[in-house]
């Protein structure tokens, strides 16, 4: 009897969206688990404030796609080996990826929090941040429908195991969990910044690197990023 993941009916795009819908309600979770938690800065300049939530916004969603998107190399390495994930990673880092929206899965709110909740910057982060995620949904498609044609370019007669591959990252746990930690991680660095405070310690060498980076670009020490910066680096090392 073979196994059931290994099946030669393969039906990609059935199972990409059931991989992306439970990877979106994991970001979900995520998001909703560590906005209870977070604190209202007090702040003077409500202009600068919402400006450095942009790329706040924009660091944790590079963070969740780009989690997801190592997570498929470690599948793509495991079932087909070192070289083909590594030229699936040389192709995401040359491609632009489209975030327009799927009208039937957007749903903007009004507020994030609760009626009652007064955190306005808070509520600000919940309800940006739920919108990019909800964005994201179409390159996380995109990454798989990318390593997906990769793999059936240069393994042809393996492509069998692409579904496992695939459905591998959905039952990780660390996605949504590393996603809540780097979300009030990145908050307590966005109040330093707002309030001239000293930055706070992170927990793992990983985690300082990221907001290092966000707190360095944010303050105009360092460039934004570009594509070509991805490009050369590799657009999983700016974000795993």
């Amino acid at each position: 009897m073979s196994h059931p993941a290994l099946r030669t009916d393969r039906s990609p795009k059935p199972l990409s969206s059931a991989y992306v819908d439970a990877v979106s309600t994991t970001f979900e979770r995520a998001l909703a688990d560590a906005i209870r938690s977070l604190r209202e800065p007090r702040v003077a300049d409500v202009s600068r404030a919402l400006k450095l939530l942009d790329g706040l916004v924009e660091t944790l969603t590079g963070l969740a796609v780009g989690s997801v998107a190592g997570k498929l190399l470690d599948g793509a390495r495991a079932w087909f080996g070192a070289e083909i994930s590594r030229r699936i990673a040389i192709d995401l880092a040359r491609t632009s990826f489209n975030a327009r929206p799927t009208p039937s899965v957007i749903a903007v709110p009004v507020r994030y929090l609760p009626a009652g909740d007064d955190r306005v910057l808070v509520d600000e982060l919940g309800t940006r941040l739920h919108l990019r995620l909800s964005r994201a949904r179409a390159e996380l498609h995109q990454i798989i429908a990318l390593a997906t044609a990769k793999i059936e370019a240069l393994a042809p007669d393996r492509t069998h195991a692409i579904d496992v591959m695939i459905d591998l990252p959905r039952r990780e746990a660390g996605l949504g969990e590393r996603l809540a930690d780097e979300i009030r991680a990145g908050w307590a660095r966005y109040i330093a910044m707002l309030t001239g405070m000293s930055q706070p310690a992170a927990e793992t060498a990983r985690s300082a690197e990221l907001w290092r980076q966000w707190v360095e670009r944010a303050s105009g020490k360092r460039p934004a990023l570009t594509r070509s910066v991805p490009e050369s680096a590799g657009y999983i090392m700016l974000v795993s």
